[in-house]
């Protein structure tokens, strides 16, 4: 039985690749037929995520860039259309957290977290729509989260830019749904990923915070960068074609108990 490849010949950009959710989601996407444009600020850790899939035998190719800088991001569209032919697929996912209370964060903190979590979806839609337009439509997924819906004390600035995501989002899919490009947002709750183990060591004792958060969703554990790999997935896919302007959350249960 041969397996249906959900995106054959489909072009796709994913951001924040090095580790974690992104890692996981340009895997699949090649997995599935995709030809991926995997972009990191860190080129280190880049190169070594794409060097791992190439050696699997993806097309998979590593573009260096700051995604809160357009001339990056417009270079990792060029790239997508000059070595594969065009843009179907952005999976804006990049981001960052800073810690401290509002009154705590700096000026540079603030506008840093802002420019790489909130900037960044904002060029990608800027950048992507021409392209995806001419392709006669395309799908376009921000990382958001539960801090969209939730948040503490300690992180304002990553949560207000996840609240901001998801208003882009609804907004941008508005505007771009008469050109057959979806937008929506994939909300994730804890996951095992380098920035939640940052935040936890913030937070304080690692691995007591990681159980408390674990025993906090209903059921009761972290999830997977993969986990969340397969709903972005499913989002980049035809198999999404009603859904658009929609925050996705996947958190374990989480902000089901909210009232």
């Amino acid at each position: 039985m041969v397996r249906s490849l959900k995106l054959a010949s489909k072009v796709a950009i994913v951001t924040g690749t090095g580790s974690g959710i992104g890692k996981a989601t340009a895997r699949r996407f090649a997995q599935e037929g995709a030809s991926v444009v995997a972009v990191d600020i860190n080129e280190t850790g880049g190169q070594r995520v794409v060097a791992e899939l190439q050696a699997e035998g993806w097309r998979v190719t590593f573009v260096s860039g700051d995604v809160a800088r357009a001339d990056d991001v417009r270079r990792a569209v060029e790239v997508a259309e000059n070595a594969y032919g065009g843009l179907d697929i952005f999976f804006a996912n990049a981001g960052i957290a800073t810690f401290g209370t509002i009154e705590e964060t700096s000026e540079e903190d603030w506008d840093r977290v802002v420019a790489v979590n909130l900037r960044s979806c904002y060029l990608a839609i800027r950048f992507a729509a021409p392209v995806m337009r001419r392709r006669g439509g395309g799908s376009i997924i921000n990382t958001a989260s539960v801090h969209a819906f939730l948040t503490a004390g300690g992180i304002g600035a990553y949560g207000a830019t996840k609240h901001a995501v998801v208003g882009l989002t609804k907004a941008a899919a508005q505007e771009l749904a008469a050109d057959g490009i979806r937008v929506n947002a994939v909300c994730p709750g804890a996951v095992e990923t380098p920035l939640m183990r940052s935040n936890l060591r913030w937070v304080g004792n690692e691995e007591e915070e990681y159980r408390k958060i674990a025993r906090s969703a209903p059921l009761g554990r972290v999830g997977r960068p993969e986990e969340i790999a397969e709903i972005v997935l499913w989002l980049a896919s035809d198999a999404s074609s009603f859904a658009t302007g929609a925050p996705f959350v996947v958190d374990g249960g989480l902000i089901s108990r909210l009232p």
